[in-house]
């Protein structure tokens, strides 16, 4: 049993969010007012709150905040919010939002995780997709996520093996414009020079041996989508130099061939910690540290799943 303040004005929605939540034998305090949530909040100390994404919700958010940090919140919101409120929601301490018209699955879900999280005796465990770490060091990873989601600009991930670089390439990736657009992944450690270079900008008949017909490389097939090296250290200086032209130009040459061919593509570069000091893709000026990330089963932090297209309100 909890204590679940609700704060709203548009009397029908507060109603029914009562009603639901009352059948899990939740102590409700609704209310429509700014003053008399100012009040109750200060009486009752609740261990969540929801409100109106409005102005008053943000001074209520600030006031319950700052009488119990670790208390937690759900904004109510009229619409999906951009990635730029959703890190702005982040920073001010918002678990997790609602849009109206409301899905009383959604409402259950979210205000579940929210209790769960409150409820629980260890550090608060933030959870986005298959990603998981401290709350602090995390909330750092998934600002910069959606920032560089948002951004469209080239981005090096670093961490060690299996810290989940490529599922943080992959949630930038769903997360972005180009979502609908191809994801393509390449190991640059496992080929060698001639093929790597033919893996990313594809080679015209007979250039090899073994040649025979024309190929399209990743940079090609990948039109309009994103493009995530594995290992980019284990490019060449040669074929790294090859790669930062084609992010300057936006513009490929396939092997063998003389034409200049456009593609559209966001490059995702991964590589281990270490590596850092040795790739030229250590200037890019996004950069995103996994060190704190393990695989985890649980699913994608509610917020965000609304940013994607996958939950929320209808």
């Amino acid at each position: 049993m909890a204590r679940i303040l609700i704060s709203d004005q548009v009397s029908e929605r507060r109603s029914i969010l009562s009603t639901f939540l009352r059948g899990d034998e939740h102590v409700i305090i609704p209310v429509a007012g700014e003053e008399e949530a100012s009040r109750f909040m200060r009486e009752v100390h609740p261990d969540l709150v929801i409100a109106e994404g409005s102005v008053g919700g943000a001074k209520l958010l600030a006031e319950a905040k700052e009488l119990d940090s670790s208390v937690a919140v759900i904004m109510i919101l009229a619409a999906p919010p951009t990635v730029e409120q959703v890190v702005e929601l982040m920073h001010q301490g918002v678990s997790d939002v609602l849009v109206s018209p409301l899905d009383i699955n959604d409402v259950q879900a979210k205000v579940d995780r929210a209790l769960n999280r409150r409820s629980s005796a260890d550090a608060l465990q933030i959870r986005f997709h298959d990603l998981v770490g401290s709350s602090q060091r995390m909330q750092q990873v998934f600002r910069k996520i959606v920032k560089a989601s948002a951004a469209d600009v080239p981005v090096l991930i670093l961490g060690e093996k299996g810290t989940g670089k490529q599922l943080v390439a992959e949630q930038i990736h769903s997360l972005s414009p180009r979502k609908d657009r191809p994801f393509k992944v390449v190991h640059c450690a496992g080929l060698a020079g001639p093929e790597l270079d033919s893996e990313l900008f594809g080679h015209e008949p007979g250039v090899f041996s073994w040649a025979i017909e024309r190929r399209r490389g990743q940079l090609e097939l990948g039109e309009g989508g994103t493009v995530c090296l594995q290992e980019v250290t284990a490019l060449s200086w040669a074929l790294q130099t090859k790669l930062l032209r084609f992010l300057d130009e936006r513009l490929l040459q396939r092997l063998g061939g003389g034409a200049s061919l456009s593609a559209d593509v966001r490059i995702i570069a991964v590589a281990s910690d270490h590596n850092r000091s040795v790739c030229y893709w250590a200037s890019l000026q996004l950069d995103i540290h996994c060190s704190d990330i393990e695989p985890s089963q649980e699913g994608i932090l509610g917020v965000m799943r609304t940013i994607a297209g996958e939950g929320g309100a209808a």
